[in-house]
C-alpha cells in the first residue's frame, strides 16, 4: 500500500482502476491519469488492439484520460494513433504502442507538472472489447494468415 505525503499527480497504466483504489491511502491532491491501448471512441475494455487487428481497423493507438469514478470513463487528455500494417500481429502493434505509450506519458509529466490539464469530455464509448475466448483466437490466426498471404 501507499502511504506517506500526497502526491500532486499519478499515472497509472494497465492497471484495473478499482484494485489501484484498494492500494492508495493517500490520493493525489489534483489529478490521477491513467494510460490505455485503444482509442476510446472506437474501443475501450481489456483487449482493443486484439479487436483492431481482428476487424481489420486502419489504426489503432493509445488514450490517456484522467481518472473517475467509472471505468475508462475519464476526460480525454490526449490520443494517438498508429497505422496497423499488413504484416502486424498483436506483438508489433505492442510494440508500437508502447513506444506511442513512452512518449505520451513524457509529454503527460510536463504538463501535470503545470497543474491540472485541459481534457475533452468523451463523446462516445465505443464498442467493449472484451477479453478473446479461444475460439476468437483461433480466427484471428486464420484471418492473418489469409491478411499476409495477399
Amino acid at each position: 500500500s501507499m502511504s506517506g505525503p500526497r502526491p500532486e499527480s499519478q499515472i497509472s497504466c494497465a492497471i484495473e482502476w478499482d484494485v489501484l483504489c484498494r492500494h492508495i491511502r493517500s490520493p493525489p491532491t489534483q489529478e490521477i491519469c491513467s494510460c490505455h491501448t485503444g482509442l476510446y471512441g472506437k474501443y475501450h475494455g481489456p483487449a482493443p488492439v486484439f479487436w483492431a487487428l481482428y476487424h481489420g481497423d486502419p489504426n489503432t493507438g493509445i488514450t490517456m484520460h484522467k481518472v473517475s469514478e467509472g471505468i475508462d470513463s475519464g476526460d480525454i487528455v490526449d490520443q494517438r494513433e498508429t497505422s496497423i500494417e499488413k504484416g502486424d500481429t498483436i506483438e508489433s502493434l505492442e510494440v508500437k504502442l508502447m513506444e506511442l505509450a513512452a512518449d505520451g506519458l513524457e509529454d503527460l509529466v510536463k504538463r501535470l507538472k503545470g497543474g491540472p490539464v485541459e481534457a475533452q469530455a468523451q463523446v462516445e464509448k465505443g464498442a467493449y472489447a472484451h477479453r478473446p475466448t479461444k475460439k476468437d483466437w483461433a480466427k484471428l490466426s486464420r484471418i492473418l494468415e489469409e491478411r499476409h498471404a495477399k
